[in-house]
């Protein structure tokens, strides 16, 4: 994944075969930003986040409803800005 990423940093594109990759990554970054949250920054109350799918799905959504981000989603990720933040998927 990371050769992928440095390689989509580099060229804006990604080599053929790896596009099921590209997207699971942009999937991931728009859809499930409670990926990238630590289990520290939560509240006592929402257990079982770094363990279940489905918390990590509710937090999730949650997340996005709060910040507004309901309809704001990067699914080219042109901004090579962003591009750094699919390296740790």
């Amino acid at each position: 994944m990371e050769d992928l990423a440095k390689s989509s940093l580099a060229t804006g594109s990604t080599r053929e075969g790896d596009e099921a990759a590209w997207l699971r990554a942009v999937l991931v970054f728009n859809l499930s930003p409670a990926v990238y949250a630590d289990v520290s920054w939560l509240p006592p109350e929402a257990p079982g986040v770094e363990s279940s799918r489905a918390a990590r799905r509710q937090l999730s959504e949650a997340l996005i409803s709060e910040h507004g981000l309901d309809d704001c989603f990067d699914w080219s990720m042109n901004d090579p800005v962003l591009r750094p933040m699919l390296l740790s998927q």
